[in-house]
């Protein structure tokens, strides 16, 4: 259990390693999450050891606000955002490889 944090910002690449970068948009939201996974040992010896592991996760949480592509707009009056709202739920695997010495 926790919380949720997604933004919006956008960037310009200005040359010469000089950029601009600003975010428009930021938004918490509860969340909650469950996953596993497994371990398997792939070579056991005396010293060392190596083990591969898979994971599954899945994360829900409540409604964020964003913006999508052609959500800002300039105009005589300055700038106007149309934000989306939406849950914010992922689904993330993990692959991993230990060595134990």
């Amino acid at each position: 259990m926790g919380f949720s944090y997604a933004n919006t910002s956008t960037s310009a690449d200005l040359g010469d390693d000089a950029g601009a970068s600003t975010t428009h948009l930021a938004d918490y939201a509860p969340s909650v999450g469950f996953g596993g996974g497994v371990s398997l040992r792939l070579v056991s010896g005396r010293q060392a050891g190596l083990s591969l592991g898979l994971g599954l996760r899945y994360l829900t949480g409540g409604d964020v606000d964003y913006l999508t592509k052609g959500a800002i707009r300039r105009d005589a009056d300055g700038v106007s955002f149309e934000p989306k709202r939406s849950p914010l739920s992922m689904l993330s695997t993990q692959i991993g490889i230990a060595v134990d010495f």
